[in-house]
């Protein structure tokens, strides 16, 4: 299972990172500590299983980001 972890608090997405990384061997998380951060790696890679999103993002309201990528991942032609 591939997850992004999208918070903006360090040690919030440290912490959860170990705990969801300690899931299985098969398990691998990555971090976004922003809306942007968050954009760009879902760019480069937009296969993941799951996605952790932190309603209250230091640079976005975390519910525009959540419909904004919902409609670019399910967009036809979209990266998903």
């Amino acid at each position: 299972m591939k997850v992004l972890l999208i918070d903006d608090h360090p040690l919030i997405r440290s912490a959860l990172q170990s705990v969801i990384q300690g899931l299985g061997d098969d398990v691998t998380v990555a971090g976004a500590g922003s809306a942007q951060e968050a954009r760009d790696t879902l760019h480069a890679d937009s296969d993941f299983d799951l996605l952790l999103l932190d309603l209250q993002l230091g640079d976005a309201d975390g519910f525009d980001l959540l419909v904004e990528l919902r409609s670019a991942l399910a967009a036809p032609g979209g990266e998903r």
